[in-house]
């Protein structure tokens, strides 16, 4: 199994020209240290740990009674604003189960594009109006978010069931974020609109004669882009041009809008549909399945703490809560692939191994390079 290398991600550019200023302006992330391991585990004469008393307090707090602090805390506060690249449903059902467990925290979610969220974080950081208390984004939009030092490093009890390569370590045995999820993107389609014989199994069956015609690319966010990405690095740089002949067309929609299209028979298919978004739907009914094309493009969507989070108690009580026990229950009734689970298929990871300023000229590249071959409607 392939999973995301944190590490590597941290990145030591200027990203897009439309956030420099505010890259040049971003002091050098100084994570607050989380309690001693000799602090957390105290022998029985030893003090307990101080009580918290601001952000990044509560977000190291390793006290046996950090949940009844934040409880309380957060209770006073009354509410909690959080951000995901999630889509549909389970941004509600994420909500209603918090919600439950918390009945004095009122959840506001927003469900958004990496490409639209990073903006409006730097357009609050600049006019110092906050109004974000935690996040669940891809792996491509923080690794733009991380160059902006808008993450509160923190600690969970949660984090001892996630695997090391999981989490992005900042320091004193804090992290930035972690992986709580895969979403994976494949090849789906309607199962009344294509036989057996013309789904690919892999990236050089998009070339089928009985594909010409049929498929769509998703034109919203980054998904178009990460496949070609991905096309360009397995296939070799001349197979775009191979795949404008099957006259394929771009939709400016998201992939779960392209799913959507399909399962009403608009769209025969298309190789940037995600499986989560598949199953979920086939559960229901749906005419629509979906199947891998190795290396699979793998968004590791992760779970931050906004440092400047409005509502501080809130917005680390709910990334505990998502990266818990009751948080894996709601992702994995909307089958979003754990990070632990084996796979039998290779994954890529958007931006492994690049720099924010790299990843994203890559990413304006192959969105372009889909565009240019892409067949106008």
């Amino acid at each position: 199994m392939i999973r995301a290398t944190w590490r590597k991600l941290m990145p030591v550019g200027i990203v897009a020209a439309m956030i420099a200023s505010a890259c040049s302006a971003a002091a050098t992330p100084q994570p607050t240290a989380a309690p001693t391991a000799a602090s957390s585990v105290a022998p029985a004469t030893s003090a307990p740990p101080a009580k918290p008393t601001n952000l990044a307090e509560y977000a190291a707090y390793q006290g046996s009674d950090r949940t009844a602090i934040l409880e309380a805390c957060a209770t006073k506060e009354g509410q909690v604003f959080w951000s995901s690249e999630l889509a549909g449903g389970v941004i509600t059902a994420m909500k209603t189960a918090f919600q439950k467990k918390y009945p004095g925290i009122a959840v506001s979610e927003q469900s958004v594009a990496g490409s639209d969220f990073v903006p409006r974080m730097v357009q609050e950081r600049q006019a110092k109006k906050y109004t974000v208390d935690a996040f669940e984004m891809s792996s491509d939009s923080q690794l733009l978010i991380a160059t902006l030092d808008m993450r509160q490093p923190y600690w969970s009890p949660a984090l001892a069931n996630y695997q090391d390569d999981a989490k992005e370590v900042a320091t004193g045995g804090l992290v930035y974020q972690v992986v709580d999820r895969y979403s994976l993107m494949g090849f789906g389609y309607n199962t009344k609109l294509l036989p057996a014989s013309a789904v690919p199994t892999t990236y050089a069956d998009l070339l089928k004669p009985e594909l010409k015609g049929k498929m769509v690319m998703s034109g919203s966010g980054s998904s178009g882009a990460q496949l070609f990405g991905v096309l360009v690095t397995t296939q070799g740089a001349d197979f775009a041009t191979k795949l404008k002949a099957q006259n394929y067309t771009i939709q400016q929609v998201s992939g779960r809008g392209l799913l959507d299209l399909i399962t009403a028979g608009e769209v025969a298919g298309s190789p940037t549909i995600y499986q989560s978004h598949v199953k979920t739907d086939a559960a229901k009914g749906a005419p629509v399945a979906w199947v891998p094309l190795s290396p699979v493009s793998a968004n590791a969507g992760g779970s931050s703490v906004a440092k400047d989070a409005p509502h501080p108690c809130a917005a680390v009580l709910l990334t505990d809560f998502i990266l818990g026990a009751d948080g894996r229950t709601v992702l994995d009734s909307f089958f979003y692939a754990n990070p632990g689970a084996k796979f039998d298929y290779k994954l890529s990871v958007p931006g492994a191994g690049m720099t924010a300023d790299a990843y994203n000229t890559k990413i304006k590249e192959w969105d372009a390079l889909m565009r240019a071959n892409a067949t106008a409607k």
